[in-house]
């Protein structure tokens, strides 16, 4: 049998028109790393932006009480809260990324879609249920997390507990929110989020001072992720993906 060799005109023709193919793959991956590239500078802008705003609001605190007792309990009783709201976001934002994924391969969009509604909704029930936990057992919380407090302290500190008790389901929910906009590389309204919720936090707290005092920022830590979680609901809304249990 003989076997017939492609000739050198034969391989510089291949050789020729085979680049155009491979440049088409490396131009995608490369509009793909340029698209990476802006969202990841869109998101380190508005988050750079939001802690501007934060520290605007923390030196208009300290030009108001300085160091007081007052500011030590309210201190206290945000540590449990953005502790438990931390563990409920953050486990379950890990988790979501690669189960969604796994589940949208599989079985499709929908139903990825649905298993984004059940873990929100559960996320929700726990985060309200340890809400309603923590402001029950405020007298406990306190004394663990500011043994060092004196009577009047921890009775401030209780005090404070209820206000800023939903600090916990306003930031679990919203950290699972943001995750479902990262799985669909949806950026922006995340980085609108970002902003926003710093903005209302500090103007809450300024405008709030005269009558609350110390309360008003109280109520403004509770307004950063309340606002952050609104403008992403309604962003999801808008734009038709928000998942449903």
């Amino acid at each position: 049998m003989t076997t017939v060799k492609p000739s050198v005109e034969e391989l510089g023709e291949a050789a020729v028109l085979a680049p155009p193919a491979a440049e088409g793959l490396v131009d995608d991956g490369t509009s793909q790393l340029a698209g990476l590239g802006r969202s990841a500078a869109l998101l380190t802008v508005a988050a750079s932006l939001g802690q501007v705003f934060g520290v605007g609001r923390e030196l208009f605190v300290a030009s108001r009480v300085g160091t007081s007792p007052q500011l030590d309990a309210l201190l206290i009783a945000l540590v449990a809260p953005t502790m438990i709201a931390g563990l409920l976001s953050s486990g379950a934002a890990a988790a979501l990324v690669p189960a969604h994924a796994a589940v949208e391969e599989r079985h499709g969009t929908a139903l990825a879609q649905r298993m984004v509604g059940v873990v929100l909704t559960w996320t929700t029930i726990a985060g309200l249920a340890a809400m309603l936990l923590l402001t029950a057992a405020a007298p406990l919380v306190v004394a663990i997390a500011g043994p060092g407090l004196g009577a009047a302290g921890r009775t401030t500190a209780e005090g404070f507990v209820p206000i800023v008790a939903p600090i916990l389901v306003l930031s679990a929910v919203g950290g699972l929110v943001t995750a479902i906009f990262q799985v669909l590389g949806r950026f922006r309204p995340i980085a609108v989020a970002w902003l926003v919720g710093p903005i209302v936090s500090m103007v809450a707290t300024i405008a709030l001072w005269p009558a609350l005092g110390l309360t008003a920022y109280a109520i403004g830590l509770v307004l950063n992720p309340a606002a952050t979680l609104v403008v992403l609901v309604l962003l999801a809304a808008q734009s038709g993906f928000l998942p449903r249990p």
